[in-house]
């Protein structure tokens, strides 16, 4: 009688396992395709394009420094260009505080 649970038990075993219950099912994995759908326009997730934009991002900062600096710079006060005889007549007259002499070119 043991004999005969036994092989029914397996006779249920086997019936399950081939209606796909209590069994281990293999899957095969493979790399999931983009579709169409989920594609920008230009297609933005390319390593190259990425570095440009970096790149450019960059530049631009950089770009933007020196139009602050040149500005920060123009921003003191400028030397208002006169003639010889002018600065001789303000050198004479005590209006000069100092002078450089650059040359042939006086800055005071």
């Amino acid at each position: 009688m043991d004999k005969e649970k036994e092989r029914e038990n397996k006779k249920n075993l086997d019936r399950k396992k081939s209606k796909g219950r209590g069994s281990v099912r293999k899957i095969r994995l493979r790399p999931k395709e983009p579709s169409n759908s989920n594609k920008k326009s230009g297609d933005d997730n390319q390593p190259g394009k990425k570095a440009v934009r970096n790149l450019m991002l960059w530049l631009m900062i950089a770009v933007g420094f020196i139009i602050l600096a040149q500005i920060l710079a123009f921003d003191q006060k400028s030397e208002v260009e006169i003639s010889f005889t002018e600065f001789k007549s303000l050198l004479t007259n005590g209006a000069v505080e100092n002078a450089t002499i650059i040359e042939n070119d006086f800055h005071g």
